[in-house]
């Protein structure tokens, strides 16, 4: 699996530290990235990794992003 570049890690976490109460990663990083006017290929990206690391571990997306942002 292909490792977060530099830059997506500092949007996951971001997008980790700044969610609001009850919302998903999805709508967190959406919001983050159109503050910073990332573009929706750097989401697709972003997600997409979260998603094989969430497959590959058998846990949530959150955990998967925690898990993501700790190794880097």
């Amino acid at each position: 699996m292909e490792a977060l570049s530099p830059e997506e890690q500092a949007l996951l976490v971001e997008a980790l530290d700044l969610r609001r109460k009850k919302e998903d990663l999805e709508t967190s990083l959406g919001r983050v990235l159109r503050r910073k006017d990332g573009s929706f290929d750097l989401y697709v990206s972003i997600m997409g990794k979260v998603r094989e690391e969430a497959r590959r571990k058998k846990v949530t997306k959150d955990e998967a992003a925690r898990s993501l942002t700790a190794e880097g």
